[in-house]
Order: structure tokens, then sequence, then C-alpha cells
């Protein structure tokens, strides 16, 4: 008898693939967890949890704290306050890590023709 669906989203194909099978699981409990990946991915599971997963169940993404860099901007690991993360804090540092390498992306200065 299955009480709980575990699902590591980066691991079953990625976000659409994890609320699919989220879908298949009705009126079970879902939690969301981590790989070790880094704070962009952490961030990505921490909002779907928030979306489709269990409000009040604690969702595995501790992993975080065994990265020693990371390339969200700021890190994950500062987002995160007494095991708790505000979702709208993970949107608003997706959006700064984004907006970073773009215009990263874009300076072409430092390349030798």
């Amino acid at each position: 008898h299955c009480v709980a669906l575990v699902l590591k989203p980066t691991l079953v194909g990625g976000i659409e693939s994890a609320v699919g099978l989220a879908a298949l699981a009705r009126h079970k409990r879902l939690i969301l967890t981590s790989a070790f990946e880094s704070g962009v991915a952490h961030a990505h599971v921490a909002m779907l949890a928030a979306a489709i997963g269990a409000p009040h169940d604690a969702h595995g993404l501790s992993t975080y704290d065994r990265l020693a860099e990371d390339t969200l901007l700021p890190p994950f690991a500062s987002l995160v306050k007494a095991d708790l993360l505000e979702v709208e804090s993970a949107q608003q540092a997706l959006d700064r890590t984004a907006e970073h390498w773009w215009s990263h992306s874009l300076d072409l200065s430092s390349v030798e023709p």
C-alpha cells in the first residue's frame, strides 16, 4: 500500500515529467526532493513543491548545503531561513541569475577575434 510518492524531478525528466507522474498518484502525498544540483535546480524544485506538493510536508532539498559554490544569485543556501524557503525569494533569485548570465553571455569584449 503506497502512502506517498517521492519524486526527484531532475531524475525523472524534468518538471513536466514530474507533474505527469504526480497526476498519476492522485490521493497520495507528494514529496519532491533534489539530487546534487545547483541552486538553480533547487529553486525550481522548491517552486514545484509549493505548486503541487503538500504545503506542510518537508520536501527534500537539503543537498544544497553540500555545494562548495552555487550558480544561483544569491546562493540557494542564503535563501533558506530556519529550514524554510519563501517561493518568492527563489523566483527573484532565478530572475537575477538569468539576467546576470544573459548579460555576461552578450559581453563579447573579452573574446579574442
